[in-house]
């Protein structure tokens, strides 16, 4: 029968979550909180610098996929402004892989529980992976998956990772292009559980939890333009001896071979190439 993929991504998702300020708050606490945070997430700059790369970066990696059967979920919020909201929809309709939903003020694994039951996804038989709004995944991302995957079907429970990343460093002084080898990054980690979500996991917590496939080579791209809660890969406490910048042409050899999707526009916004 083989094993189902679908992906989950937060776009400007509004509620209690693995953000930092929301984490042991009352609902009481929450609801305030909310409503700050619903200005901050909405601003126009920041909704502007999460199309670019959601549009240029992410949804560009999804629709390049060699693999098309699978299906990736778009988590937002119903306290998106309307023009947003049009947006939206409008830059993944043209992808058939992509479903956006819009909920009320809730976390990730409620939203993903939602779509899973709408939709009758058999739990026990799918790979998960996360994938965050300013990251992508190379051509042959799915295809990969599956092939690990179906080669653990008897075993019910397992994660997946892409042992290695592109991490473009932005706004910061020591910033630039790094080969990264980290397991378990969120761009692209995957998992099988009958009735988890990978988001039930500190990404980096899953080799600890189940046994683990680690796939070399293939590298999915991570910005960081300091606007999360994600640290600089210059003070993270995993990058010392495993972080190494990239040389230009080995850059530009990898991009046409496993990113070819990024387009000026792209590689721009991922910084790549200079403005």
């Amino acid at each position: 029968m083989g094993l189902d993929i679908v992906g989950i991504c937060r776009f400007s998702l509004l509620g209690r979550g693995d953000w930092k300020a929301t984490g042991g708050k009352s609902d009481a606490e929450l609801a305030e909180i909310l409503e700050s945070r619903a200005e901050m997430l909405y601003a126009p700059q920041r909704m502007e610098e999460r199309f670019a790369t959601f549009e240029h970066l992410t949804l560009k990696s999804i629709a390049a996929q060699r693999d098309k059967d699978f299906t990736f979920l778009v988590c937002a919020s119903e306290r998106m402004p309307a023009e947003y909201r049009k947006r939206l929809d409008a830059i993944t309709a043209p992808i058939p892989q992509v479903a956006v939903r819009y909920y009320p003020a809730t976390d990730v694994i409620s939203a993903q529980n939602a779509f899973f039951k709408e939709q009758g996804v058999d739990q026990e038989n799918c790979i998960q992976f996360r994938l965050d709004d300013d990251d992508c995944v190379f051509v042959r991302f799915i295809d990969r998956l599956r092939f690990f995957g179906e080669q653990l079907e008897a075993v019910k429970t397992f994660g997946i990772t892409f042992s290695d990343l592109i991490y473009s460093s932005l706004n910061h002084p020591e910033g630039g292009v790094f080969h990264w080898h980290r397991d378990f990054f969120s761009a692209g980690a995957a998992i099988r559980h009958p009735t988890r979500s990978i988001y039930s996991y500190g990404h980096f917590a899953i080799p600890r939890r189940m046994p683990c496939v680690t796939v070399p080579y293939f590298m999915p791209l991570v910005t960081h333009r300091g606007n999360n809660d994600t640290r600089p890969i210059q003070t993270h406490p995993g990058a010392r001896g495993e972080v190494v910048r990239i040389a230009p042409d080995a850059l530009e050899k990898y991009i046409a071979a496993h990113l070819p999707f990024l387009d000026e526009t792209g590689l721009k916004v991922a910084g790549l190439i200079p403005e």
